[in-house]
């Protein structure tokens, strides 16, 4: 009877919370001249992430290739599958495992690596060999590697390299590690394009352009599918021989070309090699020898004209960029300029100035403007699309109506609370504020066996002002409200969140009664469990605290933004060109679209505390970042529908296809009983590296085709650390993908809202999460836009006696 009492109260109670957040917001306008501002250099040009001989992979990468660094540069591509051998999986697929094209190397010669020179969006590395020196450079401007070398050969995609073969009755079979060479090659001469079947012979050249495609048909060392991989036992019968035709561009044009004596290809030149540009023609799509194999009669003329048009483009190869920002605070326009650094291959051709791979997939659905006329080199990466625009070497990209996200405000509606609400939310406030100061919430949800599977809630200070300041402002009871205020001028100054990033767990209130610190949480949680606590203060922060300000009226001490401008420093490090995301290994949190949640409600943050404080150069820099983090969280979000747009993913014919597929398994999955297209593709990205992306629908991704994951500790992903602003910021440009998840989420649990819900995410756990029915019911109020009489059913009951701060908050 308590229960229904408190159910129906909680019910009451999200009434009143949601007739106010779904009133309209009003937006603070404020008018000064243009400024502009240059973001520090150290962001860009100090960047760790493509230093492949720092990394324990010693590996970098580009759009097209990843780099290994063995004696010589070794190239391999995203895609790939082999056939498990687990019993679950028998005759399954398993990948992408990566597709191994061999090295590039001087022929005779051992080389070795020496030495590299790196920024946010390149690595160019130097093998010295007897004789000479070889330099690659690996972009994240381009899906091409650009080698350039003095010697009178180059061999390419040579040496040892890993494969599997598809057999004619359905099945993989494991090639042994072995040379593979390319088969066939077309090349323009005399205004024509011949193509040569490759052998152990010489093929002279005689070159009428700077180009050559070459290709492996039969001699294909690698299946490959396009059928989602994601959750393992796809059949291997959907698995093809693949083909990855390979666009070499020449500053010297080559006198021969066979195959080399350890695979690959081997060219001859009549003096210096020079610069040499290679790309995977058709991107991260992998193409059948089926389709392939024709061309031995003739290259397609679509091929010649893709081949001819990248040949142009690869004359000037786009090494590097650098940004600058501006913001016009009367026009609410933030610019963000692109200064592309190109070296210079071969004459001719054109320079094409690439857009960031996340910025094509974003930009018509955030209406971003441009300075010159947006190019489709019809290339799809793994990151992206390769749009472009062509004869520049500089453009500018513009966003208009960031204040909407960064200036608005909950206006507060002129109904009358019930009494019953108004009762609960003071009882509840009186609680928090009797016991004084809480610790943090480690929710373990497979105790007692496992002392470390769960996650920290309200760890962070910032967060306990983040929720507080959302409940104290709809509050009606003056007394509380004024109370809870003076609770938060206590906790903000003893535990300062721009300094203070993790709480003692042991210190303070105990939130019974579901709360438990085992004897040995100090190891399980501080060393085995760093993603579920912070590492150091991070921008998200400042969201809190912008709040905390927002209420109090306090005006912002020009100390906390000189600690919020060197908080910003640090999160503004190591992130990727392509991307905005951050170089694999320096993310703050394990799931990347949690990441980019909190990213841009951190800046939103900022963007507050330095008008709040009128520091005007620190605004005028902040919303041009604001644009960034906008365009890589709609992104995230389009994602998914760009794999299908590009050719990248096909479905198999039964839309029950993934439950089928994974009922072998025991891991818990988002189960999608009806994926057809696009459209119910739910998955989040979940990993997001210079290496690749990795899309899954919880965040415990252990098993499948990822070898790092978040193990055993699973919660839903896209709508954690939601935030109003960015809430507005997915209805406004991205709806439609914003609403799959949630969607997705209701039809596999009608009991989405429910505390104490069954645990079917991942391994072994007794308890879904918490912050579960919380994220999808912010979902529901803020995005799907339930009405308030719908969500009023789904407050359920507290998870904690005392100090539930999701609770309060619905």
């Amino acid at each position: 009877m308590k229960n229904k009492q408190i159910s129906f109260r909680s019910a009451l109670s999200s009434l009143i919370v949601l007739m106010l957040v779904q009133l309209p917001t009003q937006v603070v306008a404020q008018t000064s001249a243009p400024s502009a501002v240059t973001t520090e250099q150290v962001w860009q040009q100090t960047a760790t992430g493509l230093r492949g001989a720092s990394s324990e992979r010693k590996a970098t990468a580009g759009l097209g290739f990843t780099v290994l660094q063995k004696d010589w540069p070794s190239l391999l591509m995203n895609g790939g599958v082999k056939s498990s051998v687990a019993f679950q999986y028998s005759n399954a697929l398993i990948g992408p495992v990566g597709i191994d094209l061999g090295q590039i190397k001087v022929p005779g010669a051992t080389g070795a690596f020496s030495s590299e020179r790196t920024d946010w969006a390149h690595n160019e590395m130097t093998f010295t060999y007897s004789g000479g020196a070889l330099a690659m450079w690996a972009s994240r401007l381009s899906p091409a590697v650009l080698v350039q070398s003095p010697s009178n050969a180059l061999r390419l995609l040579a040496g040892n390299v890993s494969g599997n073969t598809v057999t004619q009755d359905g099945r993989l079979n494991q090639r042994a590690s072995g040379p593979s060479s390319p088969k066939y090659a077309a090349f323009p001469t005399g205004g024509a394009v011949q193509v040569a079947a490759l052998g152990a012979a010489n093929t002279p050249l005689s070159l009428s352009s700077n180009w050559l495609l070459v290709w492996y048909s039969s001699n294909s060392h690698f299946a490959d599918t396009k059928k989602p991989l994601t959750y393992g036992g796809m059949s291997a019968s959907y698995a093809y021989q693949g083909d990855v035709p390979i666009l070499l561009v020449f500053q010297n044009t080559p006198t021969g070309i066979k195959q080399g004596s350890d695979g690959g290809i081997e060219l001859a030149f009549g003096g210096a090699a020079g610069y040499v540009a290679v790309l995977p023609l058709f991107g991260r799509n992998s193409l059948p020898t089926s389709q392939t194999a024709g061309w031995a009669a003739g290259l397609p003329a679509d091929v010649r004209q893709r081949a001819e048009g990248w040949a142009a483009r690869l004359c000037s190869y786009p090494a590097s960029a650098a940004e600058t920002y501006a913001y016009d605070e009367g026009a609410d326009l933030a610019t963000i300029t692109e200064d592309i650094n190109f070296i210079q291959v071969c004459n001719g051709g054109m320079r094409f100035a690439p857009l960031p791979p996340m910025l094509a997939i974003a930009k018509d659905a955030l209406e971003i403007g441009f300075s010159g006329t947006v190019v489709d080199g019809n290339l799809p990466t793994e990151f992206g699309p390769s749009l472009g625009i062509e004869n520049v070497q500089k453009y500018s990209w513009r966003m208009q109506g960031l204040q909407r996200y960064a200036d608005s405000r909950r206006q507060l509606g002129a109904e009358l609370v019930p009494a019953d609400i108004q009762q609960e939310l003071t009882d509840q406030i009186n609680k928090v504020v009797a016991a004084g100061h809480l610790r943090p919430w480690l929710f373990m949800d497979a105790a007692p066996v496992h002392t470390n599977r769960g996650d920290a809630y309200w760890a962070n200070p910032a967060d306990t002002l983040h929720q507080l300041a959302e409940v104290a402002e709809v509050v009606t009871d003056s007394a509380a409200k004024q109370s809870l205020v003076t609770y938060m001028r206590a906790e903000r100054t003893k535990y300062p969140p721009e300094d203070v990033f993790n709480l003692n767990p042991t210190e303070g209130a105990v939130r019974s009664s579901y709360s438990s610190y085992a004897k040995d949480w100090e190891y399980a949680w501080t060393v085995d469990r760093t993603d579920a606590l912070q590492q150091r203060v991070p921008l998200w922060s400042l969201y809190g605290l912008s709040k905390y300000y927002d209420l109090t009226g306090d005006a912002v001490p020009k100390m906390v933004l000189d600690k919020a401008n060197q908080v910003l420093d640090r999160d503004m490090r190591e992130q990727d060109w392509a991307t905005s995301y951050w170089f694999d290994g320096f993310q703050d949190r394990t799931v990347a679209v949690v990441n980019v949640n909190r990213h841009f409600a951190g800046l939103v943050g900022y963007a507050r505390l330095a008008k709040q404080g009128g520091d005007g150069a620190a605004r005028a820099q902040i919303m041009p970042l604001l644009a960034k983090a906008a365009v890589l969280r709609v992104g995230l979000a389009q994602y998914p529908r760009y794999l299908y747009s590009a050719g990248l993913v096909e479905l198999p014919p039964n839309r029950d296809w993934m439950v089928k597929n994974t009922a072998q398994t025991w891991n818990g999955h988002l189960f999608n009983f009806d994926w057809a297209s696009a459209d119910d593709d739910a998955r989040q990205v979940t990993f997001l590296t210079q290496y690749g992306v990795f899309l899954y629908d919880h965040s415990g991704t252990q098993g499948g085709n990822s070898d790092s994951c978040c193990g055993f500790f699973p919660y839903l992903t896209a709508y954690r650390d939601l935030t109003p602003e960015l809430a507005r910021l997915l209805v406004d440009h991205a709806k439609t993908d914003a609403e799959i998840y949630a969607r997705k989420v209701k039809a596999l649990y009608p009991h989405w809202y429910a505390a104490f819900a069954e645990g079917t995410l991942g391994h072994e756990h007794n308890l879904n999460h918490p912050v579960d029915s919380y994220q999808t019911f912010l979902a529901e109020a803020w995005i799907t836009g339930a009405p308030a009489r719908d969500l009023a059913l789904h407050a359920d009951i507290p998870w904690l006696e005392l100090g539930d701060l999701f609770y309060m908050r619905k």
